[in-house]
């Protein structure tokens, strides 16, 4: 799949939070174009149901199909949100990474996604 570098070590449950894996946000782009494209080692049938399920927003102009991520780390929490947004034709590919050591911070989760909505709103991708 050319996901990051192969790297399991910290255990099968937690590599890929706390143990060796670790992927950029370039790497997320070129896994999320191959999954657009079709271009992973998966049946179609499985890649059409994963883009099926990653649909969070549907709209008569566009279609955004994204996922969380979390890690919980001893000094800090990183919150992903990747994805894709589908309009006229067009794909536009986005990753936001945000990390805070407020262990106790109240809208962490909710921010990662009203970030990404605030910029693709800027970009006059989407409206409010």
């Amino acid at each position: 799949m050319r996901y990051s570098k192969p790297n399991t070590s910290g255990g099968i449950d937690k590599f890929w939070l706390t143990g060796g894996l670790r992927i950029s946000p370039k790497q997320q782009i070129d896994f999320l174009k191959r999954l657009h494209d079709n271009k992973l080692p998966f049946s179609q049938r499985s890649v059409d149901i994963v883009k099926k399920i990653m649909i969070v927003k549907d709209t008569l102009d566009y279609v955004i199909r994204a996922k969380t991520g979390w890690a919980d780390e001893e000094k800090r929490m990183v919150g992903w949100y990747v994805g894709y947004l589908e309009k006229n034709n067009k794909t536009y590919y986005f990753t936001n990474c945000i990390q805070t050591k407020n262990l106790d911070h109240p809208d962490f989760a909710k921010d990662r996604i009203d970030i990404t909505y605030a910029i693709l709103n800027e970009l006059k991708l989407i409206g409010k």
